[in-house]
């Protein structure tokens, strides 16, 4: 990373250090230099997550979701920006390393903060992942409709969006835990 003259360079270095961290499955490292990573991409992550942070990401999600369409997510353009794509993907390892750590608020957290950098800067192959979890999330506040709603969006940007890996996730999340709690 110090060698690295180009911010692309170094992005992309950012993000082949915290894929290489996660398969090592050191998790707690893997959260450590994960945000620190992101901070250097310009997303910030608090170093500690409660349920605080986690209400204040939602309301941040809710104001970005009111007034779209399910048309007009799921016709947002793809992230081009090589920064924002490496921080979707550090997010989504982020994810992965807290569910098996059992931190259950910074899970939620730093897909919410996917979802907020999808919504603002365009779709990425990890964009359904973290619908369908502001699906499960709305299906926790007592708002089915709206979890079948993003449930609903998730399957179709799986089926839409020319990233291969995504169908496997997105639809495992949507399937798996949302459609079983209606």
């Amino acid at each position: 990373i110090e060698k690295a003259k180009r911010i692309e360079d170094k992005v992309i270095a950012y993000r082949i250090r915290v894929e290489a961290i996660a398969c090592e499955n050191q998790l707690q490292r893997c959260l450590e230099i994960g945000t620190s990573s992101l901070k250097e991409m310009g997303v910030t992550v608090p170093k500690k997550i409660n349920m605080a942070r986690l209400v204040v990401i939602i309301l941040r999600v809710n104001r970005l979701v009111r007034g779209k369409s399910d048309q007009d997510i799921l016709n947002m353009p793809l992230i081009t920006d090589l920064r924002l794509s490496s921080a979707a993907r550090i997010l989504s390892i982020l994810v992965g390393a807290a569910l098996f750590l059992q931190m259950e608020e910074a899970c939620a957290y730093f897909s919410m903060v996917g979802l907020e950098l999808s919504l603002k800067h365009g779709l990425s192959a990890y964009t359904s992942t973290t619908l369908a979890t502001y699906a499960m999330i709305q299906l926790g506040m007592g708002s089915p409709k709206n979890a079948m709603r993003f449930e609903s969006l998730c399957l179709d940007l799986v089926n839409q969006v020319p990233f291969p890996h995504t169908e496997s996730y997105g639809v495992m999340i949507a399937t798996n835990f949302v459609s079983t709690g209606y």
